[in-house]
């Protein structure tokens, strides 16, 4: 049987206050869908070792799929993320709600962010630790 580990997740909406959110292998879809209110897409960010951490990271940034065809405002956080960390076009905006996970496991699951990982997104979001 797998076990459902909690995992922690980064909410990062285009307005207003961030928020951790709770999620584990069973409510990890449901969760992700509810965040950006629709369908999922991702966008990985290659996090460089450095003030943070201590290797390279990998983490999952999910996106709304439609958010820019169902004109959803653009976050101008999230796509400071992507510019910074991703390999996608400089001017291609991101639209809509997003949420930030770890990579995924051997199984495909998301993982939680750890302790590092909030840190840098809450720097890089200009909040105090």
């Amino acid at each position: 049987m797998h076990e459902l580990k909690n995992r922690t997740a980064f909410y990062l909406p285009c307005y207003g206050d961030t928020r951790t959110v709770p999620f584990n292998s069973a409510t990890e879809y449901d969760v992700l869908r509810k965040a950006v209110k629709g369908y999922i897409e991702v966008v990985k960010l290659f996090i460089p070792k450095g003030l943070y951490h201590t290797e390279r990271q990998i983490l999952s940034l999910w996106c709304n799929e439609e958010g820019k065809l169902n004109g959803l405002a653009v976050n101008s956080r999230a796509c400071r993320l992507v510019r910074s960390y991703s390999r996608l076009r400089s001017d291609d905006n991101l639209h809509g709600n997003v949420i930030i996970t770890g990579g995924v496991d051997d199984t495909g699951d998301s993982l939680g962010l750890t302790e590092e990982d909030l840190a840098m997104l809450k720097a890089f979001c200009g909040m105090t630790l």
